[in-house]
C-alpha cells in the first residue's frame, strides 16, 4: 500500500524541511515586542486556527486549519509576537495525531510526520512512548496490520527516536483478532521482529497470541492441535524464555474450558517436556527418563521405545503413568497392543483415550472411531476424556449443518457414556460422566440438522439428563442452541420469536450472535424467507440491554444472508416471481443500510462496508454500490479488500469507465496494490471485453501496471483462461514471452509448452 511506501518516504521529505522557528522556544514563547496592535491580530489570528484545530474531526479541516496554524506561528516568530502559552495540550495533540492515523490517506501520514517533527519546535511539547501511543492507537482502529507493524519496527528512526515498549506490542497483537487477517504466522511474525528494534517478548506476549488463536477458534476457525502449539514453543526457547507454571496453566485451561481435557492435558504436557528438561530445578516434576521415553516414541516409534525402557528398567513393568508416556502421540491400535503384549499389562481408558484423541486432533474420525469400538470389546469403560473428542467430532459445526448419521453416532456414544455412569452415581465422581461441554455440543449438533423436528424427544432427553446429573441449563451455551433447535421447528416468526423470548435470559454476546444467525436463516415451508427486520433487531435490542455492546457481526449476519438469498433466486432460472423476490431484498438492504447509518453505538469499519458493497452489487444496485465506496474513498476508510471488492462489483456490472476511473485515481495516490488486486483488475478487464488491455497490463506495458508487485503464473492462467474463449490463447502466451521475459520465466513448463 501507498500508506507503507510513505512510512519510509514522508520523513525524509519533513527531515529535509527548512525550519524557521529558534530551537530556543520549547514550550511557553517570548512575549511580543512589536506594536500592540500587530501582536494582537496575530495572537487572535492564532487562536481562531487553534480553536478550529481542536474543534473539528473533519481530517481535511484538521489538515487546513495545522498548515495555517503552523504558518501563522513562523510568521509570528519572525515578528517576535509569538504567544506567551502552550499552542496546544498534549490531551488535545494526540487526539488529532488519532485522527490523522484512522484516517490513513498518504497526505494524512505525511502531516504526522510534520507533527512529530513540530512538536519540540514549534508546538512546544515532548515526544514520548505516549505520543507514538496514539498514533498506533488510530492505525490499529483502521485496521492496518502492516502500516502499524512497519510504524512499530521503524520507531527509533522517527523523530525522537523513541524505542516500542511492550505496551505498544501488546496492544496491537490484542487487536489482532478484530482486524481483517489473523492468523498464528502473522503473530510469530511480529514478534520475531520485536527484538531487533529493543523489545523482548515476554511470558504475557506469547500468552496474548495464545489467547488470540483460541479467539479466532470461538469465531470459527479450527482448534489449534497441541502438536502445532510446538512452534511457540520453539519462539519461546529463542527469546531465552524458562519454564513458567502460569503459562503451562494457560495452556491447559483454555482447551480445558471448551471441553477439550485430553488436548489440555497434551498441550501442558508437551510443553513442560519441552520445557522442563533444561531447568533442573523443576525437574523431578517430569522425570528425565520419561521425556526420553516419549521423545524416543515420537521419533523412533513405539518399539523404540520400549527397548529403552527395558534397558533402563530390566525385567520390570511400566507403570500406568509410564504406559501413558509411551503412547502419548500414538495413534495406532497396534502400539497400544504391543505395549500390552511386550510388558503382559492391560491398558486402561486413559492410554486408549490417548490414540482416540490423537486421530480426531489429525482429522482421522474414522481410526478414533474405529478405536473406541475395539475397546468396548476390550471391556474398557468409557469416560468423559474418551467419548468428549468423539462427540466435539461428531457434532462440530459452526453454523453449518450436522449429518444425521454423525449425530446419531455421537448420541450413541453418549448413551454409553451414560449407561456406564448412571445419573445416581455421578454424584459422587461427576468428572467422569457427561459434562456441561458434552451436553451443550450435542444440543449444538441437533439444532442444526438438516430435519430438526426429528430431534425434539432426544434434545427433551438430554434436558432431563442434565437436570438429574445437575447440571445447570442456565448457560448460555445450552440456552442458544436449544433456541436454534425450537427456532428451526416453528412454523413461522412469532413462533421462532416466543421461543426466543421464553430462553433468552442466559444468553451471552456469543449466544447473541448465534441466536441472530439462526433467525436469519429460518425458513418456512421450504420457501426463501427474507429476514423480519422488526424480529431482528428486537434481539439485537435485547442484546443491548443485556449489556453486550452491538459489533459489526450483528450486520454482516444480515448483510451475508441477503447476498446469499439474493444468488440463490438468480442462479434459479425456474423460481417463482423472482424479480419481486429481489425487489423485496433490495428494499430490505436499503433498510438495513439506513438503520446502520443511523447506529451511534457502532463505528463501521471497511469489513462491514465491503460487504455492504457485495451485497449491493449482488442485487444489481451498483450505483448504490459505487456510492459506498466513493464514501470510503474520500473518507479513507478503505483496505485492500475494499479495491478487490468494488472493481469485481465494477466487472459484473459492465462499469468500465468508473473502474478505470477508480484505478486511475488510485495510482494518481501512489496507493500500493496487492497481488489479490491486480488479479481483480486483470479479471475485471477480461470480463468486461477488454483483453487486449489485459495483456497490456499483464506485460507491464501501460500505465496502470504492476509496481512493487510480482505478477506470476496464476495471473497469466486468469487472462489465459479469458483468452480461451475468444481462441486467443495463444497470442497471450507469446506477448508474455516477448515482451515480460521475466515473467514467462515463472511460468511452469507444461504452461510455456502450449506454444
Amino acid at each position: 500500500m501507498l500508506i507503507c511506501r510513505t512510512l519510509f518516504t514522508a520523513g525524509r521529505r519533513s527531515l529535509s524541511r527548512r525550519r524557521t522557528i529558534p530551537i530556543t522556544h520549547l514550550r511557553l514563547y517570548s512575549a511580543s515586542v512589536n506594536p500592540p496592535n500587530a501582536s494582537a491580530s496575530t495572537s487572535s489570528s492564532i487562536d481562531d486556527d487553534i480553536k478550529r484545530l481542536v474543534s473539528t474531526t473533519d481530517i481535511h479541516d484538521i489538515c487546513t486549519h495545522y498548515a495555517n496554524l503552523v504558518a501563522k506561528l513562523k510568521q509570528a516568530g519572525k515578528l517576535g509576537s509569538l504567544p506567551t502559552r502552550q499552542i496546544l495540550n498534549e490531551t488535545q495533540l494526540y487526539r488529532i495525531l488519532w485522527l490523522l492515523a484512522r484516517s490513513g490517506r498518504p497526505p494524512d501520514v505525511q502531516m504526522l510526520y510534520d507533527i512529530l517533527l513540530d512538536m519540540p519546535l514549534v508546538l512546544g511539547l515532548t515526544l514520548t512512548e505516549d505520543t507514538h501511543t496514539a498514533i498506533l492507537r488510530g492505525l490499529i482502529y483502521r485496521g492496518e496490520i502492516e502500516v502499524t507493524r512497519r510504524w512499530l519496527e521503524r520507531m527509533p528512526k522517527l523523530p525522537g527516536h523513541i524505542t516500542p515498549t511492550l505496551k505498544h506490542y501488546h496492544m496491537f497483537l490484542k487487536a489482532l483478532p478484530d482486524m481483517d487477517v489473523c492468523t498464528l504466522r502473522l503473530m510469530r511474525s511480529i514478534v520475531k521482529n520485536m527484538r531487533p528494534v529493543g523489545c523482548k517478548p515476554t511470558y504475557e506476549t506469547y500468552e496474548i497470541i495464545w489467547l488470540n488463536r483460541w479467539a479466532l477458534y470461538d469465531r470459527g476457525d479450527k482448534v489449534i492441535r497441541p502438536h502445532a502449539a510446538a512452534v511457540l514453543f520453539d519462539d519461546m526457547e529463542r527469546d531465552g524464555l524458562s519454564y513458567n507454571p502460569s503459562f503451562a496453566e494457560v495452556l491447559f485451561q483454555e482447551y480445558n474450558k471448551r471441553g477439550l481435557p485430553l488436548y489440555a492435558e497434551d498441550a501442558r504436557n508437551m510443553y513442560e517436556a519441552r520445557f522442563l528438561a533444561y531447568d533442573t530445578s523443576a525437574s523431578s516434576a517430569y522425570g528425565q527418563m520419561d521425556i526420553k521415553l516419549m521423545r524416543t516414541a515420537q521419533s523412533k516409534g513405539i518399539r523404540s521405545a520400549i527397548l529403552l525402557f527395558k534397558s533402563w528398567k530390566p525385567h520390570r513393568k511400566p507403570s500406568p503413568e509410564q504406559i501413558r508416556t509411551l503412547l502419548r502421540h500414538s495413534r495406532q491400535l497396534a502400539d497400544l497392543r504391543l505395549v500390552e503384549q511386550e510388558f503382559d499389562v492391560k491398558c486402561n481408558v486413559i492410554h486408549w483415550s490417548h490414540l482416540i484423541v490423537n486421530n480426531t486432533r489429525a482429522g482421522q474420525l474414522r481410526e478414533a472411531l474405529s478405536i473406541y469400538d475395539e475397546s468396548k470389546l476390550a471391556g474398557i469403560i468409557p469416560d468423559t476424556y474418551m467419548t468428549s473428542p468423539l462427540i466435539h467430532a461428531l457434532c462440530q459445526s459452526s453454523f453449518a449443518p450436522a449429518q444425521e448419521a454423525s449425530v446419531n453416532k455421537a448420541l450413541e456414544i453418549y448413551r454409553d457414556l451414560c449407561s456406564a455412569i448412571p445419573s445416581e452415581e455421578n454424584d459422587t465422581d461427576h468428572s467422569a460422566g457427561p459434562e456441561q461441554e458434552i451436553y451443550s455440543t450435542l444440543l449444538r449438533g441437533l439444532a442444526t440438522v438438516k430435519y430438526p423436528y426429528k430431534y425434539i424427544d432426544v434434545a427433551k432427553e438430554i434436558m432431563n439428563d442434565m437436570a438429574a446429573r445437575g447440571i445447570t441449563q442456565d448457560d448460555s451455551n445450552t440456552a442458544s442452541s436449544i433456541i436454534a433447535l425450537h427456532m428451526r421447528n416453528a412454523s413461522n416468526t412469532e413462533e421462532a420469536l416466543d421461543v426466543y423470548r421464553r430462553l433468552k435470559s442466559p444468553l451471552d454476546a456469543k449466544g447473541y450472535t448465534v441466536v441472530l444467525n439462526v433467525f436469519c436463516k429460518l425458513r418456512f415451508e421450504t420457501t426463501i424467507q427474507i429476514p423480519s427486520l422488526k424480529g431482528y433487531f428486537e434481539i439485537v435490542k435485547d442484546m443491548r440491554l443485556a449489556g453486550f455492546n452491538t459489533t459489526v457481526e450483528v450486520y454482516t449476519i444480515l448483510l451475508h444472508r441477503l447476498s446469499s438469498t439474493a444468488t440463490e433466486v438468480q442462479q434459479n432460472d425456474k423460481f417463482p416471481d423472482a424479480p419481486s423476490v429481489i425487489e423485496a431484498l433490495t428494499r430490505t438492504l436499503r433498510r438495513v443500510h439506513d438503520l446502520l447509518s443511523l447506529d451511534a453505538s457502532l463505528s463501521p469499519d471497511a469489513v462491514l462496508w465491503n460487504q455492504m458493497i457485495s451485497t449491493y452489487q449482488r442485487l444489481g444496485c451498483f450505483a448504490d454500490a459505487y456510492r459506498i465506496w466513493e464514501m470510503m474513498y474520500i473518507s479513507g476508510q478503505f483496505n485492500d479488500s475494499s479495491v478487490s471488492v468494488i472493481l469485481d462489483a465494477c466487472a459484473f456490472s459492465g462499469a468500465y469507465s468508473i473502474a478505470k476511473r477508480i484505478i486511475e485515481r488510485l495510482m494518481r495516490d501512489n496507493y500500493r496494490f496487492n497481488t489479490h488486486n491486480w488479479s481483480t483488475w486483470l479479471e475485471c478487464l477480461c470480463r468486461l471485453g477488454k483483453l487486449d488491455e489485459a495483456i497490456q497490463v499483464l506485460c507491464g506495458e501501460i500505465e496502470g501496471s504492476p509496481q512493487g508487485v510480482t505478477l506470476n503464473a496464476e495471473h497469466v492462467k486468469l487472462v489465459y483462461k479469458f483468452a480461451k474463449s475468444e481462441n486467443r490463447e495463444g497470442e497471450v502466451l507469446h506477448q508474455i514471452r516477448e515482451k515480460s521475459p521475466d515473467l514467462w520465466a515463472t511460468l511452469p513448463a507444461h504452461i510455456q509448452g502450449l506454444i
